[in-house]
């Protein structure tokens, strides 16, 4: 058996019992007053933290191009690629180079917030809510591991998670711990050249909301808000974006009240972008139309607990996927795993060098699948294929552009694009199994 089939399988075997039936720089926030207030974070971490923090106030002017990423003869690719960093999110890679640690299990009941930090972390954000609705604050936190370096400074650990958990107001004991999870907070190696990705913990009530900016040039966030409903978390709604600085190409909201998924798409190619720019003097981008807009159901809710170990199994997955040089975007759903992959064949150009034709053949991708396979990789099967050109000629003429699919599953449904360097973008609708499959529209370049 492949090493990658074992591995697979013991992925799914964890993943299996809690996702069954389920679908698919920083100001500190600190508590508020008394007893709680007694581990607030050092002023020389908040002023690391700031440092880190992105630069919200640059939806008033209009984005420069990053002339690396949007020129030169490797520009639809570069482009591409960011896009597809998109889904590649949760890859990040350990700065420290050391395995990843387990996080202490924090104790059950204290009198105080400190009484629930253990050695060598420090609380990195938190916020008042009252959850167990008996009038007595609660409090949602967030851990940050930390260690003295040779100087006697303190410095945030790479090789832990950060730790979400949250107390509750008990009458006996203080506070009991409600929850304890280390798989839905993003590090700060996960934010890219923006550094620290992690934004303020919001809350109210019976709810709190996480959230995430991060990227380079094209940059990205997340908003996931959990709600307290008979003694579980649960996930209620979610919004994520993808764009040019503040210019949002990609849209992706979920209401798990309604069941609904709304999705909208702009273009992608700079010129298309600078045209609205140039529309646009006060930075309010929700004045341009998107190019596509369509809506996709949801599977079940997911509690905040599967939604960690969802996240910890998309790591996995990729972490394999970046091993296999024919899995690319590996997701579990329903008992099977779907990824994608190339059609790569010998193609014939005719070129001309020093005023001379020249016919070549060489290796090209051509076009894309979509694949599943069961856990123990048995049972592969393509259930739906792009070939750029049904009919390709004898001798192309010109190059085939970079072509790569990105894919969402939700809801016992598809939406696959197809990503074409420089061409429209199709948008597919279909099944699971593949079948039903229709063009639901495109993006234009």
């Amino acid at each position: 058996m492949r090493r990658s089939t074992i591995v697979f399988a013991m992925i799914i075997g964890m993943s299996i019992p809690a996702l069954t039936g389920c679908g698919s720089a920083h100001v500190s926030n600190h508590a508020k007053t008394g007893e709680i207030s007694e581990t607030d974070i050092a002023a020389d971490n908040m002023a690391d933290a700031d440092a880190a923090k992105p630069d919200t106030a640059a939806a008033a002017v209009k984005p420069e191009p990053d002339t690396a990423a949007l020129s030169g003869e490797n520009g639809e690719k570069a482009e591409a690629d960011a896009k597809d960093e998109k889904q590649e999110q949760s890859e990040a890679v350990n700065e420290t180079g050391d395995s990843p640690k387990e996080a202490p299990q924090l104790p059950e009941t204290g009198r105080q917030l400190a009484d629930f930090v253990p050695e060598g972390w420090e609380v990195w954000d938190s916020v008042e809510l009252d959850f167990n609705e008996d009038g007595i604050p609660d409090y949602a936190v967030v851990l940050q591991a930390v260690s003295p370096n040779e100087d006697g400074y303190l410095e945030y650990r790479l090789d832990y998670p950060r730790i979400l958990f949250a107390i509750a107001s008990d009458v006996k004991e203080g506070y009991r711990l409600d929850f304890q999870e280390e798989n839905v907070i993003r590090k700060r190696d996960e934010g890219g050249v923006l550094g620290d990705p992690y934004q303020p913990l919001t809350a109210e009530g019976t709810v709190f909301t996480t959230h995430a900016y991060g990227g380079s040039a094209w940059r990205w966030s997340e908003d996931y808000t959990y709600t307290y409903r008979e003694g579980t978390w649960w996930l209620t709604s979610s919004e994520e974006t993808y764009g040019y600085g503040d210019y949002i190409t990609d849209y992706e909201k979920n209401d798990w009240e309604s069941g609904v998924g709304i999705r909208k798409e702009r273009s992608s190619d700079w010129d298309s972008m600078e045209e609205d720019f140039e529309q646009i003097e006060n930075g309010d981008w929700d004045l341009i139309a998107y190019d596509l807009e369509y809506e996709v159901p949801l599977d079940g809710r997911m509690t905040l607990e599967q939604v960690g170990k969802r996240r910890q199994q998309d790591k996995e997955l990729s972490e394999l996927a970046q091993k296999e040089s024919d899995i690319d975007y590996p997701q579990f759903y329903d008992g099977k795993i779907y990824y994608t992959s190339e059609i790569v064949e010998n193609v014939t150009y005719r070129t001309v060098k020093d005023g001379k034709e020249q016919i070549t053949e060489e290796e090209d991708t051509v076009g894309m699948r979509l694949n599943r396979m069961e856990p123990d990789g048995s049972g592969k099967e393509v259930i739906f294929e792009y070939r750029y050109l049904e009919t390709m000629p004898d001798i192309m003429e010109n190059s085939i552009p970079y072509i790569s699919m990105l894919y969402e599953i939700s809801g016992g449904e598809i939406i696959a694009e197809v990503y074409l360097g420089g061409e429209p973008h199709p948008f597919y609708r279909m099944k699971t199994d593949g079948s039903g499959q229709e063009k639901i529209g495109q993006v234009p370049e």
